[in-house]
């Protein structure tokens, strides 16, 4: 999930295989990136498991971008946040098929759902998914005591 095998990091690979998820990135620490890539930039690494690209490591981007789509109905606003490949030899982080799929940061946390991308490569591309802390609130308004039901109750 790193890129360097030297570096103090804080994933740690579970012994029965299964990663245990366990609580939502918030606001605040989508924007603030809690490691260094290779060249110095600031990145946060995170995880899915997609069932076109299977598992695979990208970088979260610290920025959210407010989406407006209009249709004849109306207008859907939604908020967004990117997912770089791990890099440029790693492929895409994800491809058609991987919507829907949950995106987590190395300690399990729901960082978002992967609603797309940006085109088809092979090599770099970016993905966007809606950030669960802002999706989450949406589900309780519609959903009044929804629950995750996590171990430690966060």
């Amino acid at each position: 999930m790193y890129d360097r095998f030297d570096a103090p990091h804080e994933f740690e690979y579970p012994e029965e295989g299964l990663f245990q998820l366990q609580g939502i990135l918030s606001h605040e620490e989508i924007r603030k990136p809690n490691h260094k890539a290779p060249e110095g930039d600031p990145i946060r690494r995170v995880i899915k498991r997609g069932y076109k690209t299977l598992t695979t490591v990208g970088g979260l981007s610290g920025y959210l971008s407010h989406v407006r789509r209009y249709f004849a109905t109306g207008e859907i606003n939604s908020t967004e946040a990117a997912v770089h490949p791990h890099n440029n030899d790693s492929g895409p982080f994800s491809r058609g098929g991987d919507s829907g799929s949950i995106i987590v940061d190395a300690h399990g946390r729901l960082v978002a759902l992967l609603t797309g991308g940006t085109g088809k490569t092979d090599s770099s591309d970016i993905t966007f998914g809606t950030p669960m802390f802002w999706l989450w609130i949406l589900i309780l308004a519609k959903f009044p005591g929804a629950n995750l039901f996590w171990d430690d109750d966060n």
